[in-house]
């Protein structure tokens, strides 16, 4: 005989919560306050947590927010170089602090944003150059870039795919680093071995055609 064993957490904490500031935290901040008794506050706002008074303010902030509920925001600082006489004054108010290496994760712009002004392009439209922002010259300089594969993928999409965003198989390529499968699976079913060829060769391994074509077949079939 099988038995089942189920946990109910009654107090949940979110350990790692970032409410951030203004609009965005009165619309969060009660959201988690619904499901969790309580959250470690992330401390890099713009500007950071760095002081006792702004860490009692922003503290403030998110009790009138979640009033009513009983959430609890556990308060961290964010890491610089503190005096002795700081640390003891906010040690009663907080639970630790936060360590953010300087450009590796706050305020990091993403691949290609840099020197590229706001795409216009919409999330449903075929993949192009426009994708890439200020990479689309690195694109464009691999083998195939004149070569459409279909959909607006190129062959030398590919290719930047295998070699710096890791795609491995065409499921990663037409499902995950364009989204071919979901706009048209006929088309993306119809381009997979050419895509699978192309990561073999980039990458010298089996690129699954047969799990994606299975996969494209599912989606094909799908009622409309």
């Amino acid at each position: 005989m099988t038995t089942s064993t189920s946990i109910t957490l009654r107090n949940p904490l979110d350990m790692h919560l970032h409410f951030r500031d203004g609009a965005m935290l009165q619309t969060v901040a009660p959201l988690s306050a619904a499901l969790f008794a309580g959250g470690v506050i992330m401390p890099n706002l713009v500007p950071p947590v760095d002081t006792l008074a702004h860490l009692l303010a922003y503290r403030e902030t998110i009790l009138q927010a979640t009033s009513g509920s009983g959430f609890e925001p556990y308060m961290t600082l964010f890491f610089r170089q503190y005096s002795e006489a700081e640390l003891i004054a906010a040690k009663p108010h907080m639970l630790g602090i936060k360590l953010y290496p300087a450009g590796v994760t706050t305020n990091l712009q993403l691949v290609g944003a840099a020197g590229v002004a706001a795409n216009r392009q919409r999330i449903c439209d075929a993949p192009g150059g426009h994708s890439y922002g200020g990479e689309r010259p690195a694109v464009e300089a691999l083998p195939g870039a004149g070569h459409d594969l279909g959909g607006g993928l190129t062959e030398a999409m590919v290719r930047y795919a295998a070699r710096h965003e890791y795609a491995r198989t065409a499921e990663d390529v037409l499902a995950r680093r364009s989204r071919l499968l979901f706009l048209d699976a006929r088309m993306a079913a119809g381009m997979a071995s050419d895509v699978a060829d192309i990561l073999a060769e980039e990458t010298g391994r089996d690129a699954d055609l047969k799990s994606f074509t299975a996969l494209a077949k599912r989606y094909v079939t799908l009622p409309a």
